[in-house]
């Protein structure tokens, strides 16, 4: 026999309420760990980290090196920002560049000799098809170290320049401490606990915050601007300063994405149509960002503002310098008089095979 049961009836008339849980002695060790980690303004507060304190000191004391050599914050913090991208690039954008040319003399062999391989364990009748992908695996990841080799190519020189990233932010951090503002990467986290013990470390956490910003607060922002900003300390009131920003963005985005006109003659590469795609949609996120940066960078001092524009100029200049004095090497390269397959090439030049 069925029972009909009335299954709306609970949640209409009546709710149970559920169980509740009741802690009634816990342990010691719980209670202090739970005290420690609302408490301790390490846990709370990341920016009174040591290390990130160590950060802001060092490059604090560089943007000081060059305000004591008798110019004024106007011009201290460009000069500061274009030696310290100078250092920088020397030391990862130069030699990315260096194995980048390395790269691009390896890359037709690497092609062709992956070629070769498919050609070779494809046209063997005693191995399944997994066994033949594995085996083409195999001897491929053996001539890429065999090439990397010869080359010289190592392949995480690829990401030492974007280490360059969390130095900007580094600097960023630093200037907007000596301009009295808060940090924008290290805030507090926020406490899920309520009570009367969380809510006297919050104001305990947040007031420590602020003293420890007015330790690194440097009063001559307020009047060693130029122009029309004269106070550092604030935003741009123009908004001039983050227009320009925005243009100098999508100068370096333009400069930067050449794309090639023909595909190399040895070793043909099935993924240039791809490669040439992603550069698209690359270049396409870059201008996006570049429109996004002018409503962020209008929030930040008018010292951070100084930095950006003079940090950006100067790597747009460098990569400049670099297309011209390190080029790319072309691996076979095309003869410069017309050649057709029913002519005679001119006496005296010799063809590549």
């Amino acid at each position: 026999m069925a029972l009909s049961r009335p299954l709306f009836r609970l949640g209409t008339t009546h709710r149970v309420s559920p169980p509740q849980l009741i802690f009634t002695h816990p342990s010691p060790r719980l209670q202090n760990d739970a005290r420690q980690f609302i408490r301790s303004p390490g846990s709370r507060h990341i920016a009174s980290n040591p290390t990130v304190e160590k950060v802001v000191d060092v490059f604090t004391e560089w943007f000081h090196l060059f305000h004591d050599a008798h110019l004024s914050w106007a011009f201290a913090i460009p000069v500061a920002a274009v030696t310290l991208r100078c250092l920088t690039f020397a030391a990862l954008n130069i030699p990315a560049r260096r194995h980048a040319l390395r790269f691009s003399l390896m890359r037709p062999m690497l092609h062709s000799n992956f070629a070769i391989t498919e050609r070779i364990v494809s046209q063997r009748r005693d191995l399944t098809a997994r066994a033949k992908t594995n085996l083409v695996r195999s001897t491929n990841a053996n001539n890429r170290k065999r090439l990397s080799k010869t080359f010289r190519w190592k392949p995480w020189t690829a990401v030492l320049p974007f280490v360059q990233f969390p130095i900007f932010l580094a600097v960023a951090e630093s200037l907007r401490r000596m301009a009295g503002r808060g940090s924008f990467l290290f805030d507090s986290v926020p406490s899920q606990s309520s009570g009367t013990i969380a809510d006297t470390t919050i104001q305990a956490t947040s007031t420590a915050g602020i003293n420890s910003v007015t330790q690194w607060l440097e009063p001559s922002f307020h009047t060693e601007g130029i122009l029309w900003f004269t106070d550092l300390c604030v935003p741009d009131p123009l908004l001039v300063l983050p227009a320009t920003i925005t243009i100098v963005n999508l100068l370096e985005v333009f400069l930067r994405s050449k794309q090639p006109t023909e595909a190399p003659v040895l070793g043909q590469e099935p993924t240039l149509r791809q490669r040439l795609l992603s550069r698209k949609v690359i270049r396409r996120m870059l201008i996006i960002f570049s429109f996004a940066y002018f409503p962020v960078s209008s929030l930040f001092p008018a010292a951070v503002q100084l930095y950006w524009i003079s940090s950006t100029l100067t790597t747009a200049t460098s990569y400049r310098l670099l297309e011209k004095y390190m080029p790319e090497t072309k691996v076979v390269p095309r003869p410069k008089w017309p050649y057709h397959e029913d002519r005679t090439p001119p006496k005296g030049r010799k063809i590549l095979s």
